[in-house]
């Protein structure tokens, strides 16, 4: 279906890290949208989705604001596409043993 080097099939996909949080705190939506590198901001029941263009960036700013506001970091979750994202793009299965 597609060939190339696995770095190049990640980056073919065009897809944002994330950064997924549970802050407790006065930090708003708006106090994150304005971050470095966070394309967009996303609620899922009480956790954050920060998609970020530049992870290193976007973690950085996020743990500067949590200090600056004295809030805490309750639940913390990395995503960087995989190659299992780029397979489940491609074939739209996930792989079964």
């Amino acid at each position: 279906i597609a060939l190339d080097t696995p770095q190049a099939m990640i980056d073919s996909l065009k897809v944002d890290r994330t950064i997924e949080c549970r802050l407790s705190g006065e930090i708003t939506v708006k106090d994150l949208e304005g971050l470095p590198a966070v394309r967009r901001v996303n609620t899922s029941g009480d956790d954050l989705v920060l998609q970020v263009e530049d992870l290193e960036a976007g973690m950085s700013g996020l743990i500067r604001l949590v200090d600056a506001r004295g809030a805490k970091m309750e639940d913390l979750r990395v995503h960087s596409p995989s190659l299992e994202d780029v397979f489940l793009n491609l074939t739209g299965k996930w792989l079964r043993n």
